[in-house]
């Protein structure tokens, strides 16, 4: 979905790499754009004009997934709907786990990319050991 054919060589040697190369990006965000289409509303354009910059790598998905997700709606229910969507996205232990999912992935991704570009602040994807 995302590919890069300009390349952009500004600062590409303060960055330990030659010019003729894209600055490779991780973009780390809570959803998936290619599967949501309200995701892909928000952010496609935004992504596919960062591809025309950048190559890049990958967008990764940081919501939680299977047990803790599961964990998180029990642990944040509210009989208001409205209430409980809004405590399941927005607590301490769900954004430390997003955290720690987005900076486990990222750190197995080091050498693939120059640096991350985050979207949104239910996360921190600080940890993963790139720009």
């Amino acid at each position: 979905m995302f590919s890069m054919s300009n390349t952009f060589p500004h600062k590409a040697s303060e960055m330990g790499r030659k010019p003729d190369r894209p600055l490779r990006l991780i973009c780390t965000l809570a959803g998936d754009p290619r599967r949501q289409a309200d995701m892909r509303v928000k952010y496609g354009a935004f992504l596919e004009a960062l591809a025309a910059r950048f190559e890049v790598v990958e967008v990764f998905d940081a919501s939680l997934r299977g047990i803790p997700r599961y964990l998180n709606a029990l642990q944040t229910f509210h009989p208001d709907l409205r209430r409980w969507k809004e405590r399941f996205f927005k607590n301490v232990p769900a954004f430390q786990a997003r955290s720690r999912r987005a900076a486990r992935h990222l750190q197995n991704m080091r050498k693939r990319a120059d640096f991350v570009l985050q979207i949104g602040g239910t996360f921190d994807a600080g940890g993963g050991g790139l720009p």
